[in-house]
């Protein structure tokens, strides 16, 4: 059976290049019927012409997605000055772990980098623009257990570029997402099926730190600040005034 995709979260209108949505990961998440391709188009940016329907240009975040990272927060527009040149660029803070500046005009990438902590891939090629993989991927596929990190390096939460500051403000989630293959089944018609199993959850422990609020250089992919916030019982994260105050300050 072929993966399957659908769109979610608003598009964007850029006057360069028309509408700009984001496609989810393929599904099942499960690699094993995809034959180790790309599923071309999903956890992708796409540029399309609303009048004609003409695809201007793609950029696709995570090859081959089987950490159902899918990649579609809105990114955030702006016209910068890059290496004395005027660039109208995008950001975009994705759930993969790594926040991408994009040009918004063709659609090569410009920078990438991980904003939290990310096992699955070193890095962004930028020739490429391809992650460059860890073995995590084929450990999985394999049938292995693994936790990979991050579990969503960010999850539906707005994110805001100051240009006098050229910062990115986000947040993240820094904790993995335990899963191994699903044994076989026969698909059913009408339900849902990723192809995998959450085998046990991450237990937070009281104080541990699950995540970070950032204000980071999207172009050098340095962190001004990265403010923590830590669980106080194995359920959620929470912030106390003091907290919040010297978060204001620092932002």
């Amino acid at each position: 059976m072929p993966p399957a995709l659908g769109s979610w979260r608003v598009s964007i209108l850029s006057m360069e290049c028309g509408w700009q949505r984001r496609e989810p990961n393929p599904a099942p998440w499960a690699p094993v019927n995809r034959g180790g391709l790309d599923s071309l188009y999903a956890s992708t940016l796409l540029a399309i012409r609303p009048k004609t329907g003409e695809l201007v240009w793609h950029y696709q975040y995570t090859p081959n997605d089987v950490y159902d990272v899918d990649g579609t927060d809105e990114p955030v527009l702006a016209d910068i000055v890059l290496d004395g040149q005027k660039r109208k660029v995008l950001f975009q803070v994705n759930k993969n772990g790594f926040m991408y500046t994009i040009d918004r005009t063709n659609g090569k990438l410009i920078a990438a980098h991980a904003f939290t902590r990310v096992n699955w891939a070193t890095h962004i090629d930028l020739k490429t623009g391809r992650p460059v993989l860890t073995d995590l991927g084929d450990r999985f596929t394999r049938g292995e257990e693994v936790s990979i990190y991050p579990q969503r390096g960010v999850n539906a939460v707005p994110i805001a570029f100051n240009p006098n500051t050229r910062l990115i403000y986000t947040s993240s989630w820094d904790l993995p997402r335990i899963i191994k293959l699903a044994p076989p089944a026969e698909q059913v018609i009408g339900t849902r099926s990723t192809g995998i199993v959450t085998t046990r959850r991450h237990e937070i422990q009281p104080g541990e730190v699950v995540g970070h609020h950032i204000a980071m250089d999207p172009i050098s992919g340095k962190k001004k600040c990265a403010k923590s916030h830590a669980s106080r019982n194995n359920t959620h994260p929470r912030e106390d005034g003091e907290q919040r105050k010297q978060l204001l300050l620092h932002f």
